[in-house]
């Protein structure tokens, strides 16, 4: 009843988080059959922190279109899969199984993980092997991507609080072999307030004037 009350507006969507997921979900479901769930009017979706829900987006087309997801900073859940965490502990297991290799006690690990001790040069080439080599999907576990074609990615500058670099048209099968990026702030950057005081300080800054002729 309410769509019908109001045909001369566009339909939009958005959502962060889970309630990101489920956003990307929904357009997808409003932009089948020609849009005829919503009557055939236009649909947008604007998503925050979408996990990767989709697979493979040529099946939604139109509706992948129509969506813009913003990612803030280190923010893991744009990265979380079961496809990307299978990766994650590939790259754990790598750790053990050298750790095994040297004999390393439980003191000379505590030591590692918390910085007291130098990493050595071929722990670090095989985590980096291990993190670039793709694992075979398995049933329950395929590749998935945010479905939306385009992404913004808010980074911001290190050591200057509010000023941000606007990564742009970033696309979701590239974000999808970013894989897990272990991160301090990788929680912390997933709250909503995160993205709406990077949206707040975007917003201050000037707008470009047009060039003179």
């Amino acid at each position: 009843f309410f769509l019908e009350d109001n045909n001369d507006y566009d339909f939009v969507i958005c959502g962060h988080s889970l309630g990101a997921g489920t956003a990307a979900l929904l357009n997808i479901m409003c932009h089948e059959n020609d849009r005829k769930l919503v009557g055939g009017r236009n649909v947008q979706c604007f998503t925050y922190a979408a996990c990767p829900v989709f697979e493979p987006l040529e099946a939604a087309k139109d509706a992948v279109d129509a969506t813009t997801n913003y990612i803030h900073g280190s923010d893991v859940v744009p990265f979380l899969s079961i496809d990307s965490v299978r990766h994650t502990l590939s790259s754990v297991a790598t750790i053990e199984e050298w750790s095994s290799e040297k004999n390393m006690g439980w003191l000379s690990r505590m030591r590692t993980v918390m910085g007291y001790k130098k990493l050595e040069s071929d722990l670090v080439d095989r985590v980096a092997a291990a993190s670039q080599q793709r694992l075979e999907p398995k049933k329950g576990a395929p590749q998935l991507f945010i479905p939306a074609a385009n992404n913004v990615w808010f980074r911001e500058k290190i050591g200057l609080e509010g000023v941000y670099d606007l990564v742009d048209n970033v696309d979701s099968q590239q974000l999808a072999l970013f894989g897990i990026q272990i991160h301090p702030r990788m929680m912390l950057d997933h709250f909503p307030r995160r993205y709406e005081h990077a949206l707040e300080c975007i917003s201050l800054l000037p707008t470009p004037s047009a060039p003179s002729h």
